[in-house]
């Protein structure tokens, strides 16, 4: 009976790992930043970040959070230009 608990909490582990690395290839995405750019945003360096998207290694919740903010900025910025436009064909 243990030896069936420990491996579902290993995969558990694992899957859990997989999710957060696959966030974090979407907020990455989303900032519209190069991994090296989107590293020195978050204030990691790019062999670290690395390490999170393959999913070796998670981040701690605050660098989480700051990934979001970064993503967010990306997603404001690239909406920014259809919201001009469409402010100035309203005119």
């Amino acid at each position: 009976m243990a030896d069936v608990l420990t491996a579902a909490r290993e995969q558990a582990e694992r899957d859990e790992c997989a999710e957060v690395a696959a966030e974090i290839i979407r907020l990455q995405a989303a900032s519209g930043l190069a991994r090296a750019e989107f590293a020195a945003a978050i204030g990691t360096s790019t062999s670290r970040l690395c390490t999170y998207l393959s999913g070796k290694v998670t981040p701690s919740a605050g660098l989480l959070v700051r990934m979001r903010r970064v993503a967010a900025r990306g997603a404001d910025t690239s909406q920014a230009p259809s919201q001009v436009s469409t402010a100035s064909t309203r005119r």
